[in-house]
């Protein structure tokens, strides 16, 4: 669980020039208080981005040509024709944006198309899919079969994605989302809002804070999984989680071995 103060730290730790071609970053926002889903993701879009940026110019510096590869699968996972490709901020490495607990908070129709259309146009943006998720082992299924899409590239059902919250989880694969579909957002007055310096995701914030107010208890913190292409593929899992458990599992094997 991470802060913006320290936590935008871990990607210089778990993204380095020895990995960074077999990366595969999720965040993980917390839904139960939707206030805190876009300021948490654009910042970790963007510290993703940086120290991605940073690795490529070391790389390029000692005559990679991996920086410039990643650059082109990750078009071409947009889709090298769509109309949208020269205004992402593609970082090169696949990302995923999870709305987890979706279920733990009840918004109303109009509230909810705001937060899916606002995820779905920073995801879009930066290049990333988009999936909500709640308790139902259906959205664990979809989320467990995107990931394996996107580290082991196995055929994704695309009968799976939902643009409509009305008629199911949200799930936006890279590439099948679009400025003109997404929309413009949602007019408001923005005497109190303060500028962050991004243009392009202040036309987004500033709505998106008017209508979802950071509560008492707002924290501006989410989760950051990391996983590379090397991992097997059963140990892909809901958010990461059985990666997790199964690294701590050796460190149990390795101190009964011990003992």
């Amino acid at each position: 669980v991470s802060t913006q103060s320290t936590g935008s730290q871990l990607s210089e730790v778990v993204i380095t020039p020895e990995n960074v071609h077999a990366t595969l970053c999720v965040i993980v926002v917390d839904l139960s208080d939707p206030s805190t889903a876009l300021d948490t993701a654009s910042l970790w879009l963007k510290k993703i981005d940086s120290r991605v940026q940073e690795m490529f110019q070391r790389m390029r510096a000692k005559g990679s040509g991996t920086p410039d590869k990643m650059l082109a699968r990750a078009s071409t996972l947009v889709g090298d024709d769509h109309p949208d490709l020269n205004r992402l901020r593609l970082s090169g490495i696949p990302t995923v944006i999870v709305g987890s607990k979706l279920d733990k908070y009840t918004l109303d129709t109009g509230k909810m198309k705001q937060l899916s259309r606002t995820m779905r146009y920073i995801a879009h943006l930066f290049g990333a899919a988009c999936i909500f998720t709640s308790e139902h082992e259906r959205d664990a299924v979809k989320l467990r079969g995107l990931l394996s899409h996107l580290i082991f590239d196995t055929p994704f059902d695309k009968k799976s994605i939902q643009f409509d919250t009305d008629k199911g989880s949200l799930l936006v694969p890279v590439g099948s989302d679009s400025f003109q579909s997404i929309g413009d957002p949602v007019p408001c007055n923005m005497g109190n809002f303060k500028p962050t310096g991004d243009g392009e995701l202040d036309r987004w914030k500033a709505p998106f804070d008017d209508a979802f107010p950071p509560t008492s208890q707002s924290s501006r913190t989410c989760l950051l999984y990391t996983s590379d292409a090397a991992d097997e593929e059963d140990s892909v899992d809901l958010g990461g989680r059985r990666i997790i458990k199964k690294k701590k599992k050796k460190q149990q094997d390795s101190i009964r071995g011990k003992r």
